[in-house]
């Protein structure tokens, strides 16, 4: 999945009605531990038995799970008497209303599958042998796991339009009785239950389940009102460490505003920067940290928006939390204050842009807009966030011979190009990812695929040359998995930083209340087992953009590849032959004249621009004669050494020459 706009910017308080947890509890399941004795005047704990019971018939029993029953009306009847009962035995005789209305278990006729441990990592039963449960719950429960085979899931299914599976056949009942408190429990039940048998990152997480039910319980009692639980349902999303767990209502975009600063926020050197800003935004500009909006301190409100951010590491956490500094719910001017360096200054800056363009912006747009192009020293330069297959049909035959192709996968593949770029990168197929897909036949379980990378046949005329590939933060999901598959050509070098984490195939379900939320539906690690939720793609070579490449709009991480490449630092991109240009000395240290020689008089431009096509300098505009004339440059101050590029534009042509700055 693309990168979405978390719909949050700060929530007011919400004091559950009952936050009582004995601590010893919490601390045994955040270890993993499920044998954490809840009393019988723990309403939280018998809540926490509740939903394990209803999750469990649900899912395993025929009845239930072939939807012949509906056990979301037991559920609710039984709600209020788990909450009030006082002794073990009142709360196992409420428990035992749910299994009356699913009905016994049918005998099994045939054997149980024999399944690996790898297959079975969300099937974790020991808590059925608690002494919480009467011995007549555990064995019930112990029928049905002795009697359950597979078989096709009414509530879980295969998309027969979409690969992943997902979540089906719900009620959704109206909001009016779904935001009351025994549904807002059934709709946190259904939630913890889909992640808890189907989320295939389960064991990843650094808390366990368990106690994220235990956690959420209180929240989900005490959020009496829509927006207050859509907050809670975010706080659940965020506890699944994943980028792709985003929540989205109609409530959470008005709560929190459909207005987005036109300009995108990253988190360099622990600050907020502004890294790009969009056309006719005046009074900011590449480089500002963001200290305060409207008189917050930044970091204050980075701060509290951790707790509904999703994100499984710290780079596409921060990376979540810039997006969302960008919402709000006033398109009017807001007070900012910026520092470029210089000292603090207030601007005036209004929310004019909308989700899509700020998404796309940082999802797409890479330089000059260009798909690929051709750098000084015949290497090759790839944007993966706009490639597309007739690209592809081109740029082998065009740089077969180039000593290095650079792929850069900081944005999100608009295109699945992925075999037919393997077919001309691998010399044979190789193995490179290992999928595991939740079973909709048997809760708890998988099965286990491996994807290979490269043609069926060897290719002795694959790309011989250096396969450089750029990744950062907001490489994510399908640029994850292309960075994986491509990491495994004969000469791949991976340049710059920490990855997003978030690999595999996207799902998302409707609740009640109106809230849909998303998840990660199949996981992906490389096929040799080693992890990539999470932990991301880790680079080669290590390269963090900085707040002085920000400012002088050095891309640190792309001159880093060009110079590994053996390239030169500046852009080559061939262009109809009308004049002629020269920079001399080159390289310079602080002066070099530009001579322009034209064939006829025209209106000429001259900039000087940086790798990603961002002006750094205008050296002249204005109406030259035909003949030559020289222009000298002076470096301006600060400016950082680097490969930059003199653009000349006249007569409806553009002419370039690379210039090194030393």
């Amino acid at each position: 999945m693309k990168h979405g706009i978390i719909h949050h910017s700060g929530a007011r308080k919400i004091l559950p009605k009952i936050l009582f947890v004995p601590l010893f509890c919490v601390l045994l399941l955040m270890t993993g531990n499920a044998y954490c004795q809840i009393t019988s005047s723990d309403i939280i704990g018998r809540l926490y038995y509740t939903a394990k019971v209803w999750g469990y018939l649900k899912y395993f029993h025929p009845a239930v799970n072939g939807c012949n029953k509906n056990l979301d009306s037991i559920l609710i009847a039984i709600i209020p008497e788990v909450e009030s009962d006082t002794t073990d035995s009142a709360f196992n005789r409420s428990l035992l209303k749910l299994f009356a209305y699913a009905g016994p278990m049918p005998a099994a006729t045939t054997p149980d599958p024999s399944l690996t441990a790898d297959q079975r990592i969300n099937l974790d039963l020991a808590w059925q042998r608690d002494a919480t449960l009467s011995p007549e719950i555990q064995a019930l429960l112990d029928s049905i796991r002795a009697n359950f085979r597979p078989v096709q899931s009414c509530y879980y299914q295969f998309n027969p339009n979409y690969v992943p599976p997902y979540s089906i056949n719900e009620n959704s009942y109206s909001t009016s009785i779904a935001i009351t408190e025994p549904y807002r429990l059934l709709t946190l039940f259904r939630v913890w239950n889909l992640y808890n048998y189907f989320y295939p990152y389960k064991t990843l997480l650094d808390s366990s389940w368990d106690s994220t039910l235990m956690e959420m319980i209180p929240l989900a009692r005490g959020a009496e009102t829509t927006t207050a639980f859509h907050l809670a349902l975010m706080e659940i999303q965020a506890k699944l460490q994943d980028a792709h767990a985003v929540a989205y209502s109609d409530t959470l975009s008005s709560h929190f505003g459909y207005h987005y600063f036109p300009m995108i926020f990253s988190y360099i050197d622990s600050q907020t920067v502004i890294t790009k800003v969009f056309n006719g935004v005046t009074g900011v500009r590449p480089g500002d940290v963001v200290v305060s909006i409207n008189g917050v301190p930044t970091q204050r409100i980075r701060d509290s928006l951790i707790k509904y951010t999703p994100g499984g590491n710290a780079a596409v956490i921060n990376r979540n939390i810039s997006l969302s500094l960008l919402q709000g719910q006033s398109s009017l001017a807001q007070t900012v204050v910026v520092n470029d360096g210089s000292g603090p200054r207030t601007v005036a800056v209004k929310r004019t842009s909308y989700q899509g363009e700020v998404g796309d912006s940082m999802n797409y747009w890479q330089g000059d807009g260009s798909h690929w192009k051709i750098l000084p020293g015949n290497i090759g330069f790839v944007n993966m966030g706009l490639l597309d297959s007739s690209d592809v049909e081109q740029i082998f035959p065009a740089l077969k011979d180039a000593p290095a192709i650079i792929f850069d996968m900081r944005n999100y593949p608009q295109n699945f190009l992925i075999y037919q770029l393997c077919d001309s990168l691998m010399p044979n197929s190789v193995p490179f990812a290992r999928w595991f897909i939740p079973d909709p036949y048997y809760p708890g379980t998988g099965q286990i695929t491996v994807t290979n990378c490269g043609p069926s046949s060897e290719n002795p005329n694959c790309y011989k040359g250096r396969v450089i590939l750029l990744v950062d933060e907001v490489t994510q999901s399908r640029a994850e998995f292309f960075a994986m598959a491509f990491s495994h050509a004969p000469r791949a070098l991976i340049i710059g930083s920490q990855t997003a984490g978030t690999d595999g195939n996207i799902d998302y379900t409707s609740y009640p209340t109106n809230i849909s939320m998303y998840y990660t539906s199949y996981g992906v690690s490389f096929s040799d087992g080693r992890q990539t939720q999470r932990i991301g793609i880790i680079p080669n070579v290590i390269v963090h953009p900085t707040l002085a490449g920000i400012r002088s709009g050095t891309d640190e991480v792309l001159d880093t590849a060009i110079v590994l490449a053996g390239g030169f630092l500046a852009v080559y991109v061939p262009q109809p032959i009308s004049s002629e240009i020269q920079a001399y000395p080159n390289p310079l240290t602080s002066t070099t004249t530009i001579t322009l020689s034209s064939p006829a008089a025209g209106f000429a431009e001259i900039t000087v621009v940086n790798l990603l096509g961002i002006e750094v300098a205008r050296v002249f505009a204005g109406a030259v004669d035909a003949g030559e004339r020289s222009f000298v440059w002076q470096k301006p101050s600060g400016l950082p050494a680097g490969m930059y590029e003199c653009i000349v534009r006249m007569n409806g042509h553009a002419e370039r020459v690379g210039m090194i700055v030393e």
